[in-house]
């Protein structure tokens, strides 16, 4: 355990002898993050759950905004992908009448569980509303602007509008959007993925820091990060991503992965079962594109 995990978990147990329900909540996310960053999903789902049970002692908006945006991607990672999608939906109402910047963050949240998902119908059914907000907020700086946008691109790109693809992408293009790891990588690759770019898998695999520190958007990049590897990657590099894969939401993602790089059909047929055991129906179907387009590449 490094030295700034002790501190958070000193720092948890005196919030938890303290009687300040704003502190305690902000104590149990700060372990939430801390258990996330260790890959103990299990955990960080329930530290972060645990902010709801002083819910009703505090009545600042913002506050339960940031719980519901705290739970929300442990939610996906433990394999809880309805009870996110009511998550997010949530957050969504109760930030209706707040500032720009919180409604972005509400319309974000429903588009990247669908993203998650594979629910890309759903994300382009809510193009009108997420290009609004991204214009309302543009005042103030936030990287869910241009990875809404690029989250349309690709949703245009998957569903056969490569015109209206390309409009969103160059929208979203920008010195904001540079480097960042996981938080453009994601909606990038599956771009790449759906273009069947191999060119821009590869520059996109090459050399980013994806996994250094917790960040929102983990699982969709770690996910749309193993989709890429079983086109051009090896064993080698899809375990060198040592991602916390076991009895959650990535596990499919990385059987898939290694039973394309082992030719191993019993490996794939497991990675179908658990993706449809989660209904993660769009991401089941991928399994025949990749493999189509990993032929096209050897």
């Amino acid at each position: 355990m490094g030295k700034d995990e002790e501190v958070v978990l000193e720092a948890s147990a005196l919030a938890e002898q303290l009687d300040d329900p704003e502190l305690r909540s902000y104590a149990c996310d700060a372990r939430g993050s801390a258990e996330f960053r260790r890959g103990e999903f299990e955990a960080a789902y329930r530290s972060e759950l645990r902010r709801f049970d002083y819910v009703g002692a505090i009545t600042d908006p913002d506050h339960i905004h940031d719980m519901y945006i705290s739970v929300i991607t442990p939610t996906v990672a433990v394999g809880r992908i309805t009870e996110a999608r009511r998550l997010a939906e949530e957050n969504d109402e109760l930030v209706a009448g707040l500032t720009p910047h919180h409604r972005l963050h509400g319309i974000a949240c429903v588009t990247e569980v669908e993203e998650l998902a594979g629910n890309w119908e759903r994300i382009w059914e809510l193009e009108t509303r997420t290009e609004m907000m991204v214009a309302e907020n543009r005042a103030t700086p936030c990287v869910r602007n241009e990875r809404s946008l690029l989250l349309l691109a690709a949703a245009a790109e998957i569903l056969g509008d490569r015109e209206r693809s390309l409009e969103l992408e160059a929208a979203a293009e920008g010195p904001q959007t540079i480097g960042l790891g996981m938080t453009f990588g994601g909606p990038r690759l599956r771009l790449a993925l759906a273009r069947q770019d191999v060119h821009v898998l590869e520059e996109l695999l090459a050399g980013q820091d994806w996994y250094s520190r917790q960040n929102w958007f983990l699982l969709p990049g770690a996910a749309a990060r193993l989709d890429a590897l079983a086109v051009v990657g090896s064993e080698v590099a899809i375990r060198a991503e040592a991602l916390p894969a076991r009895d959650g939401y990535l596990e499919p993602f990385m059987l898939r992965a290694l039973g394309f790089t082992r030719a191993d059909d019993d490996l794939i047929a497991q990675a179908d079962e658990r993706f449809r055991a989660l209904g993660l129906y769009w991401h089941a179907a991928q399994t025949e594109v990749l493999a189509g387009f990993r032929n096209s590449v050897r």
